[in-house]
This record gives C-alpha cells, structure tokens and sequence, in this order.
C-alpha cells in the first residue's frame, strides 16, 4: 500500500502488540505511525493489575516496573528538545 501512494505519507495506527509485526521498522521509514490510546491503554492495565494485587493479595508486587519520578522528566524533556528543533 505505501508503495501504491508514494510519494504521499501514509498513516499507519498500530494499537495493539498484534498489528506490530516484523515490518513495523520498514514502515515507520515510510508511514506516519500513530500508536492512538494504546499507550494510555497500557497504563491503565498496568494500573488495573498493581491495583488488584494490592487489593487481592495485599502485594506490592504490581508497582516493580514503575518508572521512578526523576526519569521521566528528562524523556519528556529531551523529546521536547527534539521536536522544536
């Protein structure tokens, strides 16, 4: 399909870990990728599954891939910095 419109973009939506195959690589050089509300999906999965252990279980153990509040400052900085370059 890409090849069918170049030299226009194309927008590809790539919401879910099925949709991205081995070609992802290969197409965000030549589409425009959109993830949509899979990012923020995925959060409030994370939260869904740390909150039951908590509530369930009693576990903490749902809280060992959150990201530490000092890095994320930084990525979102420097993904600021590249974007008004």
């Amino acid at each position: 399909m890409v090849a069918a419109v170049t030299p226009k973009p194309i927008n590809l939506l790539v919401g879910s870990a099925e949709r991205a195959d081995d070609d992802g690589d290969r197409l965000a050089r030549r589409a425009r990728v959109s993830v949509g509300g899979a990012l923020a999906r995925t959060a409030w999965g994370a939260f869904m599954r740390a909150a039951s252990l908590l509530a369930e279980q009693g576990k903490f153990d749902g809280f060992a891939n959150a990201a530490a509040e000092v890095s994320s400052m930084p990525f979102f900085r420097d993904d600021l910095k590249k974007r008004t370059a």
